[in-house]
């Protein structure tokens, strides 16, 4: 029988994964920040001597922000304790903050990656299969194997988090965990004594089966959002009073935003973060931040770990450990520096025509071939990242790629911007695409939608008139 991988490297290597992954995306301004929180908290990371003067200028400029686990307000600010409190809540950090609680360490580097996917309405933006399909893809550029278990096993602390329905990847499991919590019916379908229970989430008189709430927000969701209550009800074998019950627990109770009432800002407005540059009269990039080359694994730790070896320097058992992990934690780090140095570094050297020296128009695909990485990488490489041109003109990395708003783009254009009094159906949303050049039927609209983990045009509707109650 072949040996199992030993547990504690293979969450190493995932988490050297994710770490690459998440630096990568990060604009200058951000890895600004993730530089001083690792040397903050990783005494075996130091400045180079070479480094040390023009990184801590660098620093020094930088908006100071605090760490996502550091006390939200200090000791001078118990004045501001009623504009605190009236403050809203960030999505992210309440996120995380909660998240530093019930998570396991080992496990935290995983979950802490996934909040980078939560979207503004609450839900991940990319289904844990496709976030590990793009791990892996990373994984392949670096060299290492990646083992998603980590990453399935801290999603599911997401399910302990405030509030309900948080991180959902659909809008039919976003209903299904508020509605479990809510009647405390757990995460099992109750298969009897459900019919004609009373609810106390709806006015006197009203009846819901749970059993029938839990078969509608599986299955029928969107024929009764289109009006087909008779043929819904005849399918289900029930009533039309009592699926209109269970419809308007549903439309009543369960929110289709999970985020709701929670700030979505990331950060606050900020200049935009030159991470390459020209020279006026040259065509040669410069990297603006190539932090690889002015960190370093601190001799001092080095030597510790060299003379412990050869016992000229005998350490504890458990000193001995923390000293090589924070060796480990160091040097993946400054890997994954290097590695998203090097990407950017070739990525820029192709932005500029080398006759006329003006932006080129690159194609996604190709780029992605030539560079040898998957087109999620590249989206990481590019995001909220800027160039300064030989003109000293300022363009976003994003900007040099040729783009056709797509209808799934332009969809979800207009649910973002439709208006709460009066929000858009389907056919609705179906007319203004055409508007836009865009000619697709209804049915196709009501798929895209699901895809975006938008909900029904009645839900939308309850959950507005409800917000401005």
């Amino acid at each position: 029988m072949a040996a199992k991988p030993n547990v504690t490297i293979r969450n190493e290597v995932s988490q050297k994964v994710m770490l690459t992954s998440r630096l990568l995306q990060l604009n200058t301004l951000e890895m600004e920040q993730a530089i001083r929180e690792a040397l903050e908290q990783n005494p075996a990371l130091e400045w180079t001597p070479e480094g040390l003067e023009p990184a801590t200028e660098a620093l020094s400029t930088a908006p100071e922000d605090e760490s996502f686990f550091s006390p939200i307000m200090g000791d001078d600010d118990e004045g501001d304790v009623l504009a605190y409190m009236a403050a809203p809540v960030s999505m992210y950090e309440y996120t995380l903050q909660q998240l530093s609680y019930v998570v396991p360490a080992n496990l935290l580097p995983a979950a802490i990656y996934l909040v980078g996917f939560l979207d503004d309405r609450g839900y991940l933006s990319q289904t844990i299969d496709e976030i590990t399909t793009e791990l892996k893809e990373i994984a392949q550029d670096i060299s290492l194997d990646f083992d998603p278990a980590q990453l399935s096993e801290a999603y599911g602390y997401f399910r302990q988090l405030e509030p309900t329905g948080l991180a959902a990847q659909n809008l039919q499991d976003s209903l299904l965990f508020q509605f479990w919590e809510l009647t405390g019916s757990g995460n099992k379908s109750r298969k009897t004594g459900n019919r004609g229970k009373k609810n106390p989430f709806l006015p006197a008189g009203h009846l819901v089966d749970y059993t029938l709430v839990e078969l509608v927000i599986k299955h029928h969701l969107e024929d009764l959002a289109g009006g087909r209550i008779v043929a819904t009800a005849e399918a289900l074998k029930v009533s039309k009073q009592e699926l209109l019950h269970a419809w308007d627990f549903i439309r009543s109770q369960l929110s289709p935003y999970p985020a709701a009432g929670l700030s979505t800002d990331h950060s606050p407005a900020m200049s935009q973060p030159i991470a390459i540059e020209f020279e006026q009269s040259e065509t040669t990039p410069r990297l603006l931040d190539g932090w690889d080359k002015v960190l370093q694994i601190s001799p001092v730790y080095q030597e510790t770990i060299k003379s412990n070896a050869s016992n000229g320097l005998p350490l504890d058992l458990s000193d001995a450990r923390l000293i090589k992990q924070q060796v480990a934690r160091a040097k993946d780090f400054i890997e994954a520096l290097k590695y998203r140095s090097k990407l950017l570094t070739e990525l820029a050297t192709r932005l500029l025509d080398p006759k006329t020296r003006q932006p080129r128009k690159l194609e996604r695909e190709a780029l992605c071939q030539d560079l040898g990485v998957h087109p999620s990488t590249l989206s990481r490489a590019i995001n909220g990242k800027y160039v300064r041109l030989p003109s000293q003109k300022i363009m976003a990395l994003a900007d040099f790629f040729k783009s056709e708003e797509t209808p799934r783009e332009a969809l979800n254009d207009l649910l973002n911007t439709e208006p709460p009094e009066e929000p858009y159906d389907d056919g609705k949303l179906a007319d203004l695409l055409g508007q836009r050049g865009f000619s697709i039927s209804r049915q196709m609209v009501s798929r895209y939608r699901q895809q975006l983990n938008v909900a029904p045009v009645q839900l939308r509707k309850n959950f507005y008139a409800m917000q401005n109650a």
